[in-house]
Protein backbone atom coordinates (compact mmCIF):
# COMPACT_ATOMS: atom_id res chain seq x y z
CA UNK A 1 0.00 0.00 0.00
CA UNK A 2 1.16 3.55 -1.04
CA UNK A 3 1.40 6.47 1.77
CA UNK A 4 -1.71 7.88 3.08
CA UNK A 5 0.09 11.15 1.89
CA UNK A 6 0.55 10.62 -2.00
CA UNK A 7 -1.70 9.96 -4.74
CA UNK A 8 -1.79 6.37 -6.32
CA UNK A 9 -0.19 7.51 -9.60
CA UNK A 10 -1.83 7.54 -13.26
CA UNK A 11 1.05 7.83 -15.72
CA UNK A 12 -1.49 6.21 -18.75
CA UNK A 13 -4.26 8.99 -17.71
CA UNK A 14 -1.44 11.39 -17.03
CA UNK A 15 0.10 11.07 -20.84
CA UNK A 16 -3.25 11.29 -22.37
CA UNK A 17 -3.90 14.31 -20.78
CA UNK A 18 -0.83 15.65 -21.46
CA UNK A 19 -0.92 14.59 -25.28
CA UNK A 20 -4.50 16.07 -25.49
CA UNK A 21 -2.67 19.92 -23.85
CA UNK A 22 -0.01 19.77 -26.40
CA UNK A 23 -2.10 19.34 -29.63
CA UNK A 24 -5.09 21.40 -28.86
CA UNK A 25 -7.19 18.36 -29.47
CA UNK A 26 -10.68 16.96 -28.95
CA UNK A 27 -11.60 19.26 -26.07
CA UNK A 28 -14.71 16.46 -25.19
CA UNK A 29 -11.69 13.72 -24.87
CA UNK A 30 -9.65 15.84 -23.02
CA UNK A 31 -12.73 16.17 -20.52
CA UNK A 32 -13.62 12.79 -20.18
CA UNK A 33 -9.94 12.13 -19.06
CA UNK A 34 -9.51 14.86 -16.46
CA UNK A 35 -13.32 13.35 -15.50
CA UNK A 36 -11.68 10.00 -15.44
CA UNK A 37 -8.27 10.94 -13.53
CA UNK A 38 -10.61 12.75 -11.37
CA UNK A 39 -12.73 9.68 -10.39
CA UNK A 40 -8.97 7.62 -9.67
CA UNK A 41 -8.68 10.31 -7.33
CA UNK A 42 -11.50 10.07 -5.63
CA UNK A 43 -11.66 6.60 -5.41
CA UNK A 44 -8.36 6.10 -4.29
CA UNK A 45 -7.70 3.68 -1.14
CA UNK A 46 -4.01 4.93 -0.64
CA UNK A 47 -4.28 8.36 0.02
CA UNK A 48 -6.28 10.52 2.85
CA UNK A 49 -9.22 11.93 2.15
CA UNK A 50 -8.05 15.63 2.36
CA UNK A 51 -5.52 14.95 -0.63
CA UNK A 52 -7.52 12.75 -2.29
CA UNK A 53 -10.71 15.01 -2.82
CA UNK A 54 -8.98 17.92 -3.22
CA UNK A 55 -6.84 16.57 -6.09
CA UNK A 56 -10.42 14.91 -7.84
CA UNK A 57 -11.91 18.26 -7.36
CA UNK A 58 -9.38 20.18 -9.25
CA UNK A 59 -9.61 17.34 -12.04
CA UNK A 60 -13.40 17.21 -12.15
CA UNK A 61 -13.55 21.14 -12.70
CA UNK A 62 -10.87 20.72 -15.09
CA UNK A 63 -12.67 18.76 -17.34
CA UNK A 64 -16.20 21.38 -17.24
CA UNK A 65 -13.62 24.25 -18.79
CA UNK A 66 -13.51 22.47 -21.98
CA UNK A 67 -17.37 20.37 -21.28
CA UNK A 68 -19.15 22.33 -19.10
CA UNK A 69 -22.44 19.76 -20.15
CA UNK A 70 -19.96 16.91 -18.82
CA UNK A 71 -22.48 15.09 -16.90
CA UNK A 72 -20.00 12.99 -15.02
CA UNK A 73 -17.35 16.05 -13.60
CA UNK A 74 -20.76 18.01 -12.85
CA UNK A 75 -21.88 14.97 -10.57
CA UNK A 76 -18.65 14.63 -8.80
CA UNK A 77 -18.17 18.54 -8.10
CA UNK A 78 -21.67 18.29 -6.29
CA UNK A 79 -20.39 15.46 -4.35
CA UNK A 80 -17.02 16.18 -3.37
CA UNK A 81 -18.47 19.82 -2.25
CA UNK A 82 -21.33 17.99 -0.44
CA UNK A 83 -18.39 16.24 1.49
CA UNK A 84 -16.54 19.33 2.36
CA UNK A 85 -20.01 21.44 3.22
CA UNK A 86 -21.02 18.07 5.60
CA UNK A 87 -17.73 17.89 7.68
CA UNK A 88 -18.38 21.84 8.45
CA UNK A 89 -14.87 22.20 6.14
CA UNK A 90 -14.29 25.25 3.83
CA UNK A 91 -14.76 23.67 -0.16
CA UNK A 92 -11.37 24.18 -2.15
CA UNK A 93 -11.40 26.75 -5.09
CA UNK A 94 -8.83 26.79 -7.87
Amino acid sequence: MGSASTLTPTPQLDSKIAALEKSGGDKKALAAIYAERGYARMTDNNAAPRLKYRAALGDFRRALKPDPANAKAKQNVALIEGIYKSMGRPVPQG
